[in-house]
């Protein structure tokens, strides 16, 4: 009788572990997404993925307080904060100029820090944007 409860226990796991999987939800915000065919927000699982935002601006200081703004915004939308970032990559048309708005990241993040890639890149999609910015976040 124990060898058959056993047998069947090992069913019930390895069935579900068949049939388990995570649901990938897909939300779209601005309406050019679909015309480009993106998502700019895919969760799967517990973890976010932002799609890069971009800022454009008169200078690189003016226009990356954009891209965190409309960041924040977003988190906002998916009921989430910056505490939970868990990676940042910025794609930046100058990393000098990216080095230059240090303090001002450091300020949006407060103390919670997540692990970040910058690259200095030749363009962005728009030849007015500055940076792009994609986060990875946990729910």
């Amino acid at each position: 009788m124990k060898f058959f409860n056993l047998l069947i226990v090992m069913f019930v796991v390895v069935l579900s572990a068949c049939t388990s999987h995570s649901v990938i939800e897909r939300h779209q915000i601005n309406s050019w997404e679909a015309d480009i065919g993106y998502s700019q927000v895919v969760k799967h699982g517990n973890l976010f993925y932002f799609s890069g935002v971009t800022c454009s601006g008169p200078t690189d200081e003016a226009a990356l307080p954009m891209c965190y703004q409309a960041l924040d915004d977003l988190l906002k939308k998916m009921n989430l904060s910056r505490e939970n970032i868990i990676q940042e990559t910025i794609y930046a048309r100058d990393i000098e100029a990216l080095k230059q708005q240090i303090p001002m990241r450091k300020k949006w993040y407060g103390e919670h820090f997540p692990a970040a890639t910058w690259v200095q890149v030749d363009r962005l999609y728009d030849e007015s944007h500055r940076f792009e910015v994609e986060l990875i976040v946990s729910e």
